[in-house]
């Protein structure tokens, strides 16, 4: 079986201490979340917005992913130092999950993110009552059975089929 590469991604951190925590809670109805780990780029944008010649080589191009990098060493040294952003160790439509080779990360959860976008199905649509419900998600936001992802990411466009938002990839 081919082994899936895991690729890294910058993006700043969405907390309690963010401005707007509170109204995005209401909004959500997410009130357990102790921290938004998502893929969302509107929630925690990227922290490499500009691309450089040398991110090219390091890059996932290749899978779609400009901002997404294969070589974790190299991402650490574009990210600016701090505590607010978050280096997150993601697979992209993952077949199983396995430990990860890097204790340094923790498995948080699996994000639906809309096919060709930055946007979670999970979190930042709203809601889908005809599919799952809020309160399958985690303290981080997402889905902590890949099996329940999946089945979430299959029927979300089923019963979904005129939100754009409906069709989407599955990250780990």
């Amino acid at each position: 079986m081919l082994k899936q590469r895991l690729l890294y991604l910058a993006n700043r951190r969405y907390t309690p201490q963010s401005a707007d925590w509170n109204a995005y809670l209401a909004w959500s109805q997410l009130h357990w979340i102790e921290e938004l780990v998502t893929l969302d780029a509107t929630l925690c944008p990227r922290l490499i917005t500009q691309l450089s010649a040398a991110d090219w080589n390091y890059n996932a191009t290749e899978e779609g992913e400009p901002h997404f990098f294969w070589d974790l060493d190299y991402l650490a040294s574009r990210t600016p130092s701090g505590t607010n952003h978050q280096i997150l160790a993601t697979l992209k439509n993952p077949r199983a999950l396995e430990p990860l080779p890097d204790k340094s990360f923790q498995f948080s959860g699996i994000d639906l993110v809309e096919k060709g976008g930055g946007t979670s199905t999970i979190v930042n649509c709203g809601g889908y009552d005809n599919t799952f419900d809020r309160s399958e998600c985690n303290k981080f936001g997402l889905i902590t059975d890949l099996a329940r992802a999946q089945e979430i990411q299959r029927t979300l466009p089923i019963n979904n089929p005129e939100d754009p938002h409906a069709s989407s990839d599955c990250w780990a």
